[in-house]
């Protein structure tokens, strides 16, 4: 024999009561035809020729499911230098390892909003010579390649016409300003 009773299963919550309202056969078929209406290949027939045998109330539930999602992701960028040192932004990169997507902080957007954020990750910030310039200060032109003249298109930079005569746009240079 135990030295405790056992203790008893208690009751519950008291289970709600629904009240159903229950429709009637013409709206039902209301509402089947309303619905055949709706889509381009349904035949009203049914509608018109169907015998309803029986109409039985019954729970249903629709339930939308939200899911909340971040991502993250890393891409380079780079701005000129405009002569001044940012100190706020001092040039970091490898004084430190860098950390992940994940290991930065950032500010928690509202849930189920869609939101952006762009930051700068730390420990990343360097100075490199300008990819456009290569450190030159400007942009070759892309018609000369920075020479100051390009290839003469009525001889197309042989300096010779059609007959062997001395092109006279280019004077048989072959290259044009």
């Amino acid at each position: 024999m135990p030295a405790f009773p056992a203790p008893q299963p208690q009751n519950g919550p008291e289970q709600p009561h629904w009240n159903i309202p229950s429709i009637t056969e013409d709206t039902a078929r209301e509402a089947f035809a309303l619905f055949a209406s709706s889509k381009c290949c349904y035949s009203s027939a049914p509608v018109k020729d169907g015998v309803i045998t029986s109409m039985d109330a019954f729970n249903t539930y629709r339930y939308r499911l939200e899911t909340f999602t971040e991502s993250r992701s890393t891409e380079w960028s780079h701005e000129p230098y405009n002569g001044v040192q940012d100190y706020l932004l001092p040039v970091d990169a490898f004084s430190q390892p860098t950390p992940g997507p994940w290991d930065v902080s950032a500010k928690t957007p509202s849930f189920f909003m869609d939101d952006k954020q762009v930051m700068k990750v730390p420990y990343t910030s360097s100075m490199k010579p300008c990819h456009a310039c290569v450190g030159m200060g400007r942009k070759p032109c892309k018609n000369c390649a920075g020479s100051g003249n390009r290839v003469c298109s009525p001889c197309n930079g042989s300096g010779m016409q059609y007959g062997g005569n001395q092109c006279l746009h280019c004077s048989g240079r072959g290259r044009t300003k």
